[in-house]
């Protein structure tokens, strides 16, 4: 006959002695047949008779509440149902497990008796304590009955806490032009907090540099950059010029105002009206030299003719230009420097917008404040404060282990439209993976970069500082740049030309050609056969404060800005650039078909790189990174 159980009400098969509930487990020996069965006067069987081990636990509360640094309780109450003395030790499943105490944490009972122990969750306040409502199982196993098992389940409602910090740095510049600034914006809390700044001065006259409108932060550090820009001054003393950034977070939290200077140097130096005068008194005197008739004219003996000022040259010889060709790809040389495709996403000399996520769609670090989210599994929408529709896309998976990758993930770009970059990661068979991974966003400016479409009877879809791309056969191509690049290095992602849905899964690998500015790209399947796919590249020098390394298949630095690179086993290579790279984006690709990941250090980067297959491979890789 059907037994009910009383913990979850599962209808259980006759003779079975637990619940059958996966999430319950409960000991049905506590229960009686279901009342709607036929009646019976049959006595118990002997398996049941048989029955000599058995337990079950009840919950005081199955609904808690609590703040973050603070504590909820409950009672546990476990039933010995069994026939001899038993031992339980009671532990806490779930997500909210971490937060738990049991306390005593083992209970001896007599046969039929009862003992009861107490369960504390006392989460921390800390931005890593996600609000809202988890789950928790209770559960008591027997330490002289292996197998013997019960559970009771809960839920506790985890309260929100709200807090914003944030710090001016530099507080104080100087400078003829524009100065840069940034705003490190601290969302100390465990919610997303939507926050506006605006930027003043008391004489209105300062052009200031600011993500316009409201933006949501995530829990964690956000380094908004800020540009100054004072009026003009020609001549003087350089006068101080103050100025205030207000970081407004919504009710309750009240504003955070942060003060700073910049001291405007003019664009003509003290010294230079001086220096004119002197220059002008020199002329005058000059002129009086060379005037007849003048007192202080040169006189010249006859037939002798006035000899040179001190200084003067008796000759000029007309300067000379001899102009120098720009070898094109097809051998000829154009007179004149050639120019790079327009793009209209950032102004010239902006450094490259970078951002670090983590595998939920949470923003751990980066330079710009970009707004990432897991639009669904494997899928990332990142939004940035500006229109990148024009850039480049380059992205690496996070990996902090040094262990073989069993389902490797291959990631991919596309333009989402306007201020969107999406980003896919995918299995093998096309699959999404919910992973860590750092996003990189080239502009203009830089050494170059290049998006090309593999099937466009144009195939270079948006570039800057490159002369011709060049298909090679299925899968590769060389690209020709305008500036050397041959001591740079070379990252790139399979990634969509156009705006839409990335490309299928695919490997990528750069490498340079010898003593020229070409780099040669190889995409391939993720099995790592030759196959065509979109791509973006960009070549790494080292520019603006972000750093690049090129590294051998043996471990060692090649090129690149870094200190030294060296390997700690096969396939896991340390990069060190000796300063703090906490709050930096790394990403690396192979120069031949495998993959690459990155994780992040005190002052370095560790990269590993696989095959196709995940296993721990030794391959030559180009590193950039941007702080």
């Amino acid at each position: 006959m059907a037994i009910v159980c009383r913990q979850c009400g599962r209808r259980n098969p006759d003779g079975v002695q637990f619940c059958t509930n996966p999430d319950c487990g409960a000991y049905l020996g506590w229960d009686g047949p279901d009342p709607a069965g036929p009646a019976t006067g049959t006595a118990p069987g002997p398996a049941a008779r048989a029955q000599s081990a058995a337990a079950a636990v009840t919950l005081a509360d199955t609904a808690l509440g609590v703040e973050p640094g603070d504590t909820a309780t409950t009672t546990a109450t476990v039933y010995n149902g069994g026939s001899q003395v038993e031992q339980f030790a009671v532990t806490v499943l779930g997500p909210a497990a971490p937060w738990a105490t049991v306390e005593p944490a083992t209970l001896r009972i007599y046969p039929a008796g009862q003992a009861e122990c107490t369960v504390r969750f006392t989460p921390p306040r800390e931005v890593s304590t996600q609000a809202g409502r988890v789950w928790f199982t209770v559960r008591v196993a027997s330490t002289l009955h292996p197998g013997l098992l019960a559970g009771a389940n809960g839920t506790l409602d985890v309260g929100a806490f709200r807090e914003v910090t944030a710090v001016l740095a530099p507080q104080e510049a100087s400078g003829r032009g524009r100065t840069q600034h940034r705003i490190d914006i601290t969302n100390a809390g465990n919610v997303i907090e939507p926050v506006r700044l605006e930027a003043t001065d008391p004489t209105g006259k300062i052009q200031f540099g600011l993500p316009a409108g409201e933006f949501a932060l995530n829990p964690g550090r956000h380094p908004v950059p800020l540009t100054v820009r004072p009026p003009t001054r020609w001549l003087g003393k350089p006068p101080r010029a103050p100025f205030t950034v207000t970081v407004t977070p919504r009710p309750t939290l009240p504003p955070i105002r942060l003060d700073g200077t910049r001291d405007v140097v003019p664009l003509i130096a003290g010294w230079v009206p001086k220096a004119a005068i002197a220059l002008v008194a020199l002329a005058a005197l000059a002129a009086a030299l060379l005037i007849p008739g003048s007192p202080l004219a040169i006189r010249k003996e006859a037939g002798k003719a006035n000899p040179p000022l001190p200084g003067a040259s008796a000759t000029v010889a007309p300067p000379t230009a001899t102009p120098t060709g720009v070898p094109t790809p097809t051998g000829q040389a154009t007179t004149g420097p050639p120019t790079s495709p327009p793009s209209s996403a950032a102004p010239p000399g902006s450094p490259t917008l970078s951002v670090v996520v983590d595998s939920r769609g949470n923003r751990l670090a980066g330079n710009t404040v970009a707004v990432p989210r897991r639009a669904r599994l494997g899928h990332f929408d990142v939004t940035f404060p500006a229109d990148v529709s024009g850039c480049s896309y380059v992205a690496a998976v996070d990996d902090p282990t040094e262990q073989a990758v069993p389902e490797p993930p291959f990631v991919s770009t596309a333009s989402g439209g306007g201020r969107v970059v999406a980003v896919e990661i995918r299995n093998r068979a096309g699959g999404g993976l919910d992973r860590a991974f750092h996003l990189q966003v080239q502009c203009r400016g830089r050494s170059g970069w290049v998006v090309v479409n593999d099937t466009a009877a144009r195939p270079v879809q948006r570039a800057n500082g490159v002369l011709s791309a060049e298909s090679t056969g299925p899968g590769g191509w060389k690209i020709v740049f305008v500036s050397r690049v041959q001591t740079c290095a070379y990252v790139a992602t399979i990634g969509s030309a156009g705006q839409g849905v990335p490309p299928p899964p695919g490997l990528v690998s750069t490498a340079p050609v010898p003593e020229s500015n070409t780099v040669v790209v190889r995409t391939s399947d993720p099995n790592g056969q030759p196959a065509s796919r979109p791509f973006h590249l960009q070549v790494a020098c080292g520019v603006g404060g972000d750093g690049s390394a090129a590294v051998d298949a043996t471990g060692h630095r090649q090129r690149g800005t870094a200190t030294e690179a060296s390997g700690r086993g096969n396939g896991i290579v340390a990069v060190t650039f000796g300063r703090d790279m906490g709050n930096c984006s790394y990403v690396a690709t192979p120069a031949s078909p495998g993959l690459a990941y990155t994780t992040g250090g005190d002052n370095g980067v560790t990269v590993k790189t696989t095959d196709a297959n995940g296993a721990l491979t030794r391959l030559p890789f180009g590193l950039q990174t941007v702080c």
